[in-house]
């Protein structure tokens, strides 16, 4: 699945006044990085075929669920080709992609 926001949207569904949230929703949702973009849609599909609530507003369910978190790589196998960094997320410093630091505003070690 690439998800895209054709994706989301049809999982959302939005009713009613909510429709006219697809432009605002577009515009947050092509401005996620895909891991994001697939946490939140794979967190609000489990919500929905548990029959637990996702907010109605579309802006509000992606939002309410943009809950992911940087991977420190310490301790991990780092993947060859990609680029690693040392960072600081919630107030640790650890081992991070590029990506992470750019897409989560990570502050980096300076060397």
């Amino acid at each position: 699945m690439e998800y895209t926001f054709d994706d989301i949207w049809r999982l959302l569904n939005p009713q009613g006044e909510f429709v006219r949230r697809v432009n605002a929703c577009g515009k947050i949702w092509n401005g996620l990085a895909l891991h994001r973009k697939k946490h939140i849609y794979e967190t609000i599909a489990a919500l929905k075929a548990q029959g637990k609530y996702v907010n109605p507003n579309p802006l509000f369910a992606i939002k309410d669920n943009d809950t992911a978190e940087p991977l420190n790589w310490n301790g991990h196998a780092l993947e060859a080709g990609r680029q690693y960094v040392t960072a600081k997320y919630n107030g640790s410093w650890g081992t991070y992609t590029v990506e992470d630091v750019m897409d989560f505003g990570l502050e980096t070690l300076k060397r």
